[in-house]
């Protein structure tokens, strides 16, 4: 797309990557968090205006564990596809990382060629990126209790992310496994993502972790659990359940060094080791 930055926004850039040559030449850090503080400060509108110039816009993944994992995962995939992205790989996942990675993708003009821009986003900070960059899809994978020390309760948490969702209106690719996080559910605009099955022991019926229907507020039970409250839950009071994944994985067999399973993706199938 055009690079429509402002002179603000192309100083902004300057004095951002003069900053980061600084830092990293100075062994004083890799310049993950600084310099996008530094952009921010001479234009607030520096963010949004670089990443409006990727073709196909944004994704962003969040969750209280595994958004690294799972979005270099997907920075692996989209690589081996032939797209080129910009990604906030050394995990700076709060707005100011998230700056400093857009001011280093971009040239010192301010130009960014690329598809589309990757973002591993703190839940807390969702909302925050999503007031200044549309988001089109947002991966969301699991909301765990022992994680949020930093938020709080479950609920506001649970609250940050679904406003961040709602802001753009964006596609949700949601963990169906994860109560929590499937019943964030927007119709029409959710995509569901899960395990079927697993081989051995590794699933059960009781699970670690509460998890609690949105409908009727009874605490949800499970027919397989396979981590905390990762699992095929029901509510034992009304007919509300985890939705069917349309992205699935079944016969996981899960070894000391590896993991194979089967992957089904809108009707296909293939073998992933």
């Amino acid at each position: 797309m055009t690079n429509n930055l402002s002179v603000a926004d192309r100083l902004a850039v300057i004095a951002a990557k003069l900053a980061a040559v600084s830092i990293r030449r100075l062994g004083l850090g890799l310049g993950s968090n600084l310099p996008g503080r530094i952009a921010r400060k001479m234009s607030p509108s520096v963010l949004k205006n670089i990443s409006a110039q990727s073709d196909k816009g944004v994704v962003a993944v969040t969750g209280t564990n595994g958004k690294s994992t799972t979005s270099g995962i997907l920075s692996s995939i989209l690589r081996s596809a032939g797209f080129t992205f910009a990604h906030n790989r050394q995990g700076a996942n709060l707005v100011t990382g998230i700056t400093a990675t857009m001011v280093e993708s971009a040239d010192w003009t301010g130009g960014l060629r690329a598809d589309l821009c990757l973002f591993e986003i703190d839940e807390a900070a969702l909302p925050v990126v999503a007031r200044e960059v549309p988001i089109g899809s947002i991966v969301v994978t699991n909301l765990f209790r022992d994680q949020l020390d930093r938020f709080g309760e479950l609920d506001t948490t649970s609250r940050l992310i679904r406003t961040g969702i709602d802001i753009n209106k964006s596609q949700a690719l949601l963990n169906a496994d994860d109560p929590n996080v499937a019943q964030m559910m927007v119709e029409g605009k959710s995509i569901f993502f899960g395990i079927q099955s697993v081989e051995g022991a590794a699933a059960s019926a009781s699970q670690s972790e509460l998890a609690y229907c949105s409908k009727c507020e009874e605490e949800v039970k499970y027919s397989q659990v396979f981590y905390g409250q990762l699992g095929h839950w029901y509510c034992p009071k009304c007919s509300h359940k985890r939705p069917v994944p349309s992205v699935f994985a079944h016969q996981v067999s899960v070894g000391a060094t590896s993991s194979r399973f089967h992957l089904s993706l809108g009707g296909r199938g293939f073998i992933k080791k």
